[in-house]
């Protein structure tokens, strides 16, 4: 599992630089390299694994699995796979279909709780949660690299725990603003299905 950088922005910037160097490098490789049928995904789907994980992130290559139906999985320190990467082609414009396929196989590993789907410039990120054993997306979220701040970079990316916790914070903020009701209630639900979780553990 990847640990939390020490300074605030530090991993913030870290990343941002790693991602513009990876798609600048697709760039330079793919006029190179210009081979009729030989498209860009894997290379990038490559240097992710090894600049952006590895390197940037911290993920031991122990806990990352490379595959075709999920193109990348991050286990935790038990072997479950807990994070998904889905990557295209860099700057490809996913398709309606494309994005529908990668959300039916998310339900292929219950353990699942964040999955990206990314062409390198932009990342859509799902947050699932499984009460019940259904999983469901509770929350989605977009990062557009050429208007990322490093605070954003690096909260978007944080290890799952801190992903956690800023989760936790953001409802009993947003409860302390509600008055009794169906939105409270919604919001008491949504914080029960993740610290439940935890409580029990």
């Amino acid at each position: 599992m990847p640990k939390r950088s020490g300074a605030a922005t530090s991993q913030g910037h870290a990343v941002l630089k790693t991602l513009h160097e990876i798609l600048e490098r697709c760039e330079k490789t793919g006029a190179r390299l210009a081979y009729p049928g030989e498209g860009g995904e894997r290379r990038f789907r490559g240097w992710l694994v090894s600049d952006l994980l590895a390197k940037t992130l911290g993920w031991h290559t122990d806990n990352i699995v490379v595959g075709e139906r999920f193109d990348i999985l991050l286990q935790d320190e038990s072997g479950f796979p807990i994070i998904t990467i889905e990557t295209k082609t860099p700057y490809h414009k996913a398709t309606a279909k494309e994005h529908a396929d990668f959300e039916e196989r998310l339900s292929g590993y219950g353990t699942l709780h964040t999955a990206y789907f990314t062409n390198g410039a932009e990342w859509e990120q799902l947050e699932i949660l499984a009460p019940a054993g259904v999983q469901e997306i509770q929350s989605r979220s977009v990062l557009r690299l050429e208007s990322a701040t490093p605070e954003e970079a690096e909260a978007f990316f944080a290890p799952p725990d801190a992903q956690t916790a800023a989760a936790i914070i953001n409802l009993v903020t947003q409860l302390t603003k509600t008055k009794a009701g169906a939105e409270a209630e919604r919001l008491e639900k949504k914080l029960s299905q993740i610290t439940g979780p935890l409580l029990t553990a």
